[in-house]
């Protein structure tokens, strides 16, 4: 879910060509094809943050006294 909307802003954000652009229908599904290239992505190991974040959660566990 979070790697779907990160692509949000980033597909707005793309350069569309005039001559092959999808008009309504491609601002229609540009949100379905957010959540689709993030669930591509979280199948295939995500961006790299898993390991980090779970790194920092468990340092924050330890230095709690936990």
């Amino acid at each position: 879910m979070f790697l779907g909307e990160m692509m949000k802003p980033m597909l707005e954000a793309a350069p569309r060509p005039d001559q092959f652009s999808g008009g309504s229908g491609e601002d229609m599904f540009r949100g379905v094809l957010a959540e689709e290239l993030g669930k591509a992505m979280a199948e295939r190991g995500g961006i790299g943050l898993t390991v980090l974040v779970e790194r920092q959660l468990v340092a924050l566990q330890e230095g709690s006294g936990r």
